[in-house]
């Protein structure tokens, strides 16, 4: 800023802006815990995003949830499955909407780390009655099972035939056996999506720290990593190491190295083919978690070579579609508006989505929530609220064509507009000065 004598001074005006500090990216928290500072609160984490789940089986008119997926369990509980149990229902947990969580925890190791690891949940933790696997004996450890949840729900004041006690997931099997044994169940997913679309304060610093990580993992992949000659898994494994050591905690897989040939059509998985210089190479990022929450973006590149034009041509349209789809999005916009950024394409014909042209609402798992497709969302379009999170990613692959292009961005719903959380450049080789977000002719 500039005062009267004409030269410049410093100011601290731009802490009076009223800019939430949860949507500026670059202010991020370090990865450890210490005294000076409190960075992520996860007592209030928990509070908050139970608190949400509440207010949402208030609006449907649920009095109880039972959770079977471990993200959704986590959510409401602030308790880990180790990703190997999220849908296994070795452990499920039931959700009043007077009351606090109750979680049914598999008995032995996993039961005792609980109650050793897990103070807030002392007193409502009870052993998990595991039937799905028990064979011979599933009729016998079902009825079990329905019996201890409907024991429960009496227990915290649930009229099991005129009350609505919504479920997250569950085989055709047990549902009838609930429903023989009195249970007024019905889908929950409507309130459960509703609490985990909208982000917490907490949860959008998280979401900050894991993009962080991201970002630095990009920039290891093109300037490090990616070579030709090194085969597609082979960069899979070097980014998993990478990402461990930064704390991401839970991995169930890498998402995306796709190069050359495999990128059009593409090919979202990776192989052992071998890297060639030139060869167009795209990784998308999508699955590593950090204290649960995950990212999911893309970028892609000519490996150790110029863009030719015809790879340039591909990268500008598909950056186009990615950007005029985000620069629609603000409170107040629906998924329609978001949805006629894309190109038109076999979403339009089939009337469904096919991955490539979409966006997916981002937290506890990398779907949750609210899926945007030229598929459906103009004739079922949502509103956008601020804190929602997303993953916006377009596709640009012509027929009979050797290479293709992908892109895709993390963003939050601002007060007015949108924050991007991956700021990993894009290539400005094909973008030539232009600020991020200015459509290219």
């Amino acid at each position: 800023m500039e005062d009267k004598s004409g030269s410049f001074r410093v100011d601290t005006e731009w802490m009076r802006s009223g800019t939430k500090v949860e949507y500026q990216p670059r202010r991020t928290f370090g990865i450890e815990g210490c005294d000076f500072e409190e960075r992520v609160n996860y007592e209030r984490l928990r509070r908050d995003r139970l608190q949400r789940l509440k207010n949402q089986m208030q609006k449907y008119d649920f009095s109880a949830l039972l959770l079977n997926l471990g993200d959704n369990i986590r959510y409401a509980t602030g308790t880990w499955d180790q990703i190997w149990r999220m849908a296994n229902q070795t452990r499920y947990c039931l959700v009043p909407r007077q009351g606090e969580p109750i979680l049914f925890e598999t008995v032995g190791t996993d039961l005792e780390w609980i109650k050793m690891n897990c103070p807030w949940m002392e007193g409502r933790l009870r052993p998990a009655i595991t039937y799905r696997f028990s064979s011979a004996a599933f009729t016998h450890m079902l009825k079990k099972h329905v019996g201890q949840v409907k024991n429960c729900l009496l227990e915290l004041g649930v009229n099991l035939k005129e009350d609505k006690i919504g479920f997250d997931t569950m085989d055709v099997v047990t549902h009838q056996a609930f429903k023989e044994a009195g249970v007024n169940l019905v889908s929950g997913a409507l309130p459960m999506q509703q609490a985990r679309v909208v982000k917490t304060k907490d949860e959008l610093e998280i979401l900050k720290i894991v993009c962080a990580i991201a970002d630095a993992c990009f920039w290891k992949i093109k300037y490090e990593f990616a070579k030709p000659g090194i085969t597609e898994k082979e960069l899979v494994g070097m980014i998993s190491q990478f990402l461990f050591d930064r704390g991401v905690q839970s991995m169930p897989y890498v998402g995306v190295v796709a190069s050359g040939g495999n990128t059009n059509p593409y090919l979202r998985a990776y192989t052992d083919r071998l890297m060639r210089p030139g060869d167009m190479l795209i990784v998308d990022l999508a699955g590593p978690a950090y204290n649960g929450y995950f990212m999911d973006f893309v970028r892609c590149w000519p490996l150790a070579a110029k863009f030719t034009p015809g790879q340039k041509d591909l990268y500008k349209r598909c950056y186009n579609s990615l950007y005029a789809a985000i620069n629609a999005i603000k409170p107040g916009a629906t998924t329609a508006d978001v949805a006629a950024g894309f190109l038109p394409g076999v979403d339009d014909d089939e009337g469904t989505c096919s991955l490539l042209q979409f966006g997916h609402s981002l937290g506890l798992s990398s779907y949750e929530g609210y899926w945007i497709s030229r598929g459906f969302s103009f004739d079922y379009p949502m509103p956008l609220e601020k804190d929602m999170f997303f993953a916006i990613e377009t596709y640009v692959g012509d027929p009979g064509g050797e290479e293709g292009i992908r892109l895709e961005e993390n963003l939050v719903v601002t007060d007015t507009g949108y924050k991007c959380f991956s700021l990993f450049p894009f290539e400005e080789e094909v973008l030539e000065g232009r600020p991020v977000g200015e459509l290219i002719p």
